[in-house]
């Protein structure tokens, strides 16, 4: 409600009150004196009446009392219901009633005191009246008394004429005020209202309503003071943020600032208020910056709670808060400043800056480095790509089909593990946010995100076969220095057909040394982006392997891999305290063992801690270690607590021992703290067919494993 409007209806009310007590103290007050008033001249009227019926009985002509009564001309007034005589003995001598005298008049009392006059109300359902009685005397002697009735209503009537008139002034009265109150906070009021509007409008950053206040509000009174002075402070911080803005405006950046409460200043830079808009009075700067991502937004507010907070150094908790986001078609990096007043924390700057090219460039960088690795890793075993893109084009149909969750898990993640081993990293962190939405929803993938990571495969093909022929890679046979010089000396030697024959067709296997030189590398970056400096080495002994029988063995291999860097490899700092060398070894090896193929991985890290397989396994004391190794390889069994994008979930070995099943492979773990940990899978000796062939099959590998 307005100040004039409060000013109105308080001047009105206590009008109203003023008048209501007024009509309730004047319908007292006269109800008081027209009884007395009429009361008396009643009182004269039978007082008169006596003497003439006294009278009468002195005289010699005797005139009967009920002609007497009758022939008063008092009769004819309106206000008289009736006029009773009573003798000394009480008796009615005469009344003015033609019909019969209602019974509550006979019992009137006669007694009077010594004013000789007596008032008594009279009201049941036949009668309501006021009776005046008057004693008749003569001599000294009452000798009767006379009781004259007045009618209530006409009392009554005089009264309500007479109320009703003092409503009418007191309602003049009300209406005069009103106009009169109106006027005054026209007056006095107006001014106020019109200084409180433009007041808040210039603290919500309307400066045009500072023209509209210096130019209504003047005077000498105390409200033209009171907004001179306003005005004059308002026009020196207008000064002063003008001077501000003209700086913020000439910076590139989104300069912002919020109080201890997170409320932003309504003064931010152009660049801000172009990218983000204006703030609105009171606004939040979580709700300024991200007024439509929930996740953003909280994630802003919990690093900013955490800088009012001032718990830890300052530099440590803006490293923490939230660097970058999107918003719409751009990308914005975020930095906090703290800002002082009398050497306390007053509020924080925050400065966003448009890093969308910077983080395409990066994009573009990385795309291209990625190319180029892609390029290098197909180059050099072009025959491995080859399998390798088959492999993604099975998994990834497998996926749009698959309805056992366990299953589409193990394909995902060994679908990831492999487009890193290859370089196809971008799509490699597609399928990691596929695993994030899987665990979250705990439901199979939609067939959307299949859609999606098919697309970003194809893509990336794509991208690679405008900078090499791909179709070129399906039609190679690949012969490699070594195997050119082997038939070479086998023609020369005039050897059999069959020994010729034989090496001309393992040409079409897939050399085992490639596949372990492609895991070595991925094993090598990996441990370059976890901080582990990882060195490898390959004994392939000549072996080559038909891809097309073993394809999800070695696709599931890349778990072993990948773990025993994650897992296994100590940091250097770890490796150092043991007096080992800051740099991991890993160990890839194949030989084939009477016709079987076997593979190797072992590495020098930390080993396995089989109490902690135990524990986590929720396994009894003294288990058989088969037990230990069997529930190493189950799905959803990891020793990490927390996933990243290269560990943690438990699907990478489930899957890896669902292939080797499959196939029939035997695997066998030996490991020893502090020492490392060796995996072997032995694949089953086969007559015909076999998955396995080797150039020199007396060349058989020192075997030092760890022992149990």
């Amino acid at each position: 409600m307005s100040l004039l409007a409060k000013v109105v209806l308080s001047f009105v009310c206590f009008v109203v009150a003023l008048s209501g007590v007024n009509i309730l103290a004047t319908s007292a007050i006269i109800d008081r004196r027209v009884r007395a008033e009429v009361e008396t001249s009643e009182a004269v009227f039978a007082k008169g009446l006596a003497t003439r019926i006294a009278k009468s009985t002195r005289a010699k002509d005797k005139v009967p009392i009920t002609e007497i009564v009758l022939d008063e001309q008092g009769l004819r007034s309106e206000k008289i219901e009736y006029v009773l005589v009573f003798d000394k003995a009480g008796a009615v001598l005469a009344h003015t009633y033609l019909s019969p005298m209602p019974a509550s008049l006979r019992g009137l009392s006669n007694a009077f005191d010594s004013s000789g006059k007596k008032v008594t109300r009279l009201e049941d359902q036949s009668l309501y009246a006021y009776d005046v009685a008057v004693p008749v005397v003569e001599g000294i002697e009452q000798v009767g008394a006379i009781h004259v009735g007045l009618r209530g209503e006409y009392l009554d009537g005089i009264k309500h004429d007479i109320i009703r008139a003092s409503l009418v002034a007191s309602g003049v009265i009300v209406l005069v005020a009103f106009v009169i109150a109106v006027l005054i906070g026209f007056l006095l009021v107006r001014p106020l209202e019109l200084l409180t509007r433009e007041v808040d409008a210039i603290s919500a950053g309307r400066w045009e309503s500072l023209e509209v206040l210096k130019s209504h509000v003047r005077g000498r009174d105390e409200v033209g003071v009171l907004g001179t002075a306003f005005a004059n402070m308002a026009t020196t911080v207008q000064d002063k943020t003008r001077a501000m803005k003209l700086v913020l405006d000439n910076v590139g950046d989104g300069l912002m600032t919020a109080g201890m409460d997170g409320i932003v200043s309504p003064e931010v830079s152009a660049e801000a208020e172009r990218w983000f808009g204006k703030p609105g009075k009171g606004q939040r700067i979580a709700d300024y910056l991200f007024p439509t991502d929930e996740h953003a937004r909280v994630r802003f507010e919990l690093g900013f709670s955490e800088l009012v907070d001032d718990a830890l150094p300052f530099e440590l908790l803006a490293d923490q808060a939230l660097q970058r986001f999107a918003r719409e078609d751009r990308i914005f990096a975020l930095e906090y400043r703290q800002v002082f007043e009398n050497e306390r924390v007053d509020r924080f700057l925050v400065i966003a800056r448009d890093v969308t090219a910077q983080v395409q460039a990066e994009a573009d960088h990385d795309r291209a480095e990625e190319l180029h690795a892609i390029v290098g890793t197909m180059l050099k075993d072009r025959s491995a790509f080859r399998q390798f893109r088959k492999d993604v084009g099975d998994i990834l149909g497998r996926l749009a089909v698959e309805r056992d969750r366990v299953v589409q898990k193990r394909d995902l993640h060994t679908l990831k593990g492999n487009l890193a081993i290859f370089g196809f990293l971008a799509t490699s962190r597609e399928c990691h946010r596929c695993e994030d939405e899987m665990f979250e929803t705990d439901g199979l993938l939609p067939a959307e995100r299949v859609e999606h990571l098919a697309e970003c495969w194809q893509r990336s093909l794509s991208e690679l076969g405008s900078v090499v022929p791909l179709d070129d890679v399906a039609n190679e046979v690949p012969l490699r220095a070594p195997d050119y010089e082997r038939i070479l000396r086998k023609i020369e030697q005039h050897s059999e057909h069959e020994t010729l024959l034989s090496i001309v067709k393992s040409w079409k296997l897939v050399p085992a040394a490639s596949l372990l030189a492609s895991m070595g590398a991925q094993a090598k970056r990996l441990g370059t982006s976890i901080g582990r400096d990882v060195d490898f080495h390959v004994l392939d002994h000549d072996v080559r392997v038909d891809i097309d029988r073993t394809a999800d063995f070695w696709s599931s291999m890349i778990h072993v891999v990948r773990n025993a860097v994650d897992h296994g490899i100590e940091a250097e700092e770890e490796r150092r305290a043991k007096g080992k060398s800051p740099v991991g070894t890993l160990s890839l090896a194949t030989y084939s063992e009477r016709g079987s193929l076997v593979v190797v991985v072992s590495d020098d890290g930390r080993g396995i801690d089989w109490e902690q397989v135990r524990e986590r396994g929720g396994l009894p004391l003294n288990v058989d270690r088969r037990v230990l190794v069997d529930a190493l390889f189950t799905d959803g069994f990891s020793t990490r607590s927390e996933v990243t994008e290269v560990s943690g979930r438990g699907v990478g070995l489930g899957a890896l021992k669902a292939a080797c099943d499959a196939r029939g492979v035997a695997i066998e773990v030996k490991s020893a703290i502090g020492k490392g940990t060796s995996f072997v899978f032995r694949f089953p000796a086969e007559h015909a067919g076999a998955p396995v062939h080797v150039s020199n099959p007396s060349m058989m590998p020192a075997r030092p494993l760890l022992a149990s």
